[in-house]
């Protein structure tokens, strides 16, 4: 792949970004597989191939398709996702607008510094207000002593934006299997047959209800219903075992 080539979809507009198979998707798409001056992919064998021919053959067509589903599922149709990382909005409104990190490991990095403030990880709420004042009260300090000129503040490397190419306006998407991003649209119409084939068969027959017992009682005769006093008397009562201690204290011994 060639250097800016996947950068273009931070640059192209917001709308033409928003799914798998919009016109600047497809653009770059094929950007990146037509390319024929790009750098060759090294095989594990230690051979060396061109980008055009290895997505070509069936390992690098798998291995995009799973690339895109992934772009798809994680970076365009989450809702808001297009907008945290595309500029166009930016670019376009602001002319003073400067890029001036391409990663978030600046964020990473205080991050953990604010961490090491705590020698716990979960303190109490009161340490926690008190470190939170004094980075407060540092940061404060150090954006005073920039602006009065007794510190110097952090310097940046602009870092250019990728130009959108002049064969863009005219570029005309073809269908989205003409590239590899096939692996989205095969799991929804495989999905769309199964619900089909759910859909289409036949409904299961009612099991058949078993026949209830016959009732003993002859017709005409209302059941008698037995107290459970009743039936304490009419049941034999169980043989009552005495243990040994009980034996032993009824035995009457001859003086």
């Amino acid at each position: 792949m060639r250097p800016g080539k996947l950068d273009l979809l931070t640059v192209l507009p917001i709308e033409d970004v928003a799914s798998v198979d919009s016109k600047g998707v497809l653009y770059v798409a094929r950007e990146i597989e037509s390319a024929s001056d790009a750098w060759p992919i090294k095989l594990e064998d230690g051979t060396k191939q061109s980008v055009h021919d290895w997505i070509a053959s069936p390992e690098g067509a798998e291995k995009m398709i799973k690339f895109w589903t992934y772009m798809h599922r994680q970076w365009f149709v989450k809702d808001g996702m297009t907008k945290l990382w595309n500029l166009s909005e930016f670019i376009s409104s602001d002319d003073r607008f400067r890029l001036i990190s391409r990663t978030n490991c600046a964020l990473e990095r205080y991050n953990r510094t604010f961490n090491n403030l705590f020698s716990r990880r979960h303190p109490n709420i009161a340490t926690f207000v008190a470190c939170l004042d004094e980075e407060t009260d540092g940061q404060v300090t150090r954006l005073e002593n920039v602006a009065a000129g007794r510190d110097i503040p952090p310097v940046y490397n602009d870092i250019p934006f990728p130009s959108i190419p002049s064969d863009y306006a005219d570029f005309e998407p073809p269908s989205v299997e003409y590239f590899s991003l096939t692996g989205k649209k095969e799991a929804k119409k495989s999905a769309k047959g199964k619900k089909a084939a759910k859909k289409k068969a036949p409904p299961k027959e009612p099991r058949e209800k078993k026949s209830a017992r016959p009732d003993p009682t002859p017709t005409g005769v209302s059941p008698v219903k037995k107290s459970a006093r009743t039936a304490t008397l009419s049941e034999p009562a169980a043989p009552v075992r005495k243990s040994k201690r009980n034996v032993t204290k009824s035995k009457t011994f001859d003086v």
